[in-house]
C-alpha cells in the first residue's frame, strides 16, 4: 500500500532526527534544527511529533522491538518472558554502550530526565508478565513503589557507570541492573542467578552490529 504524504513526512522527520541525535547529540539537536534540516515548518514537525521526547520514546520503543525480533529465533520456544528480557537487557546496553555516539546520546538523556519514566508504560507491561509467570504477590500500591525504586536505581547506577565511578564489563552491568529489578519484584535468587547465567552465555554467541539505536 502506497504511503500517504503525511506518512512520508513523518518517516523523513524520524530518520533525520535519529541522524542528528547520532551526529550532534540530544542536547545540541533542537526541534527547530530538525525542521530546518528538512526545510519544513516547526508546526509541521510538531504535528507529527509534539516534542523531542516524543521522538526519543519512539526511538527506544523501536529499538526494543528490534532486539526482541533479533533474539526471537535464537531462544528456545519454551523460554519464558523473564529469560527473554534478561537476554534483551544485555543486548540493549551492549549496543548502546559500545558505540560512542549512542553512549553520548543515552547519557545526555539520563542526565536531564528519567529515561525509564519515558518508557514506563512499556516497561510496566513487561514486568506484569513476570508477575503473572511467577505468580508473584505484588499489590497495586507495592507495584507503583517498585517501579519508582527500580527507575531510580537504574538511573543512578547508569549515571555512575557513565561517569566512571562504577567500572565493570557491560554484561555485568546489565545483569546487576536487571537482577536488582528482579529482587524488587520478589523473584527468587536462584532463578535470578540461573537465568542471568544462561542469558549471559547465550548473548556471547551473536554479533549485534545489525541492531541500531540511531543509525
Amino acid at each position: 500500500m502506497q504511503k500517504t504524504k503525511g506518512e512520508i513526512t513523518k518517516e523523513r522527520i524520524y530518520i533525520t532526527a535519529k541522524e542528528m541525535f547520532y551526529n550532534k547529540g540530544y542536547k545540541k539537536t533542537t526541534m527547530k534544527d530538525i525542521a530546518d534540516e528538512l526545510d519544513i515548518s516547526l508546526g509541521n514537525l510538531t504535528y507529527h511529533f509534539k516534542t523531542k521526547d516524543t521522538i526519543v520514546i519512539n526511538i527506544f520503543a523501536d529499538y526494543l522491538d528490534n532486539i526482541y525480533e533479533f533474539i526471537w529465533d535464537k531462544v528456545d520456544s519454551s523460554a519464558d518472558a523473564y529469560y527473554k528480557h534478561f537476554f534483551v537487557t544485555i543486548v540493549f546496553y551492549k549496543v548502546i554502550l559500545t558505540n560512542p555516539n549512542n553512549k553520548r546520546f543515552f547519557g545526555e538523556i539520563m542526565k536531564t530526565k528519567s529515561f525509564y519514566k519515558l518508557l514506563s508504560d512499556r516497561i510496566s507491561n513487561i514486568y506484569q508478565g513476570f508477575i503473572q509467570d511467577y505468580h508473584l504477590r505484588v499489590s497495586p500500591s507495592q507495584y507503583k513503589g517498585i517501579l519508582l525504586a527500580d527507575f531510580g536505581a537504574r538511573r543512578e547506577v547508569m549515571l555512575s557507570y557513565l561517569e566512571g565511578t562504577i567500572k565493570m564489563p557491560i554484561e555485568d552491568l546489565a545483569i546487576l541492573i536487571f537482577s536488582n529489578t528482579s529482587k524488587l519484584l520478589g523473584i527468587h535468587e536462584k532463578i535470578i542467578f540461573k537465568t542471568s547465567h544462561n542469558a549471559y552465555t547465550a548473548s556471547k554467541q551473536y554479533d549485534y552490529s545489525q541492531i541500531k539505536l540511531l543509525i
